[in-house]
């Protein structure tokens, strides 16, 4: 009986191992992939990936391409003639 229960043993240490590497599958390939976004993907998959969804939505976003950033130009026009602020003068005459 002594060789099944370590048998045994290892087994489960196995399924154990396999089913929290599926788990965390998408964090291990965004870190592989060396996403921009690991922090939140991890924190989903931690949190959220019990749910089918939650680890469905961190896949995705594993797997997803990064967007390269994007330069944001801001052309100033030409400056308006500043008004007066003085009250108009009615003189009258």
């Amino acid at each position: 009986m002594k060789g099944g229960e370590s048998a045994l043993s290892l087994m489960l240490l196995l399924v154990i191992l396999f089913v929290g590497f599926l788990y965390l599958l998408p964090s291990i390939l965004t870190f592989t992939r060396k996403k921009d976004n690991k922090v939140a993907i991890l924190l989903l998959n931690i949190f959220l990936g019990w749910s089918l969804i939650g680890w469905i939505i961190s896949l995705v976003w594993a797997v997803s391409k990064d967007t390269p950033a994007q330069q944001v130009v801001v052309q100033q026009t030409a400056s308006t003639p500043k008004q007066s602020t003085q009250a108009p003068t009615n003189t009258i005459k």
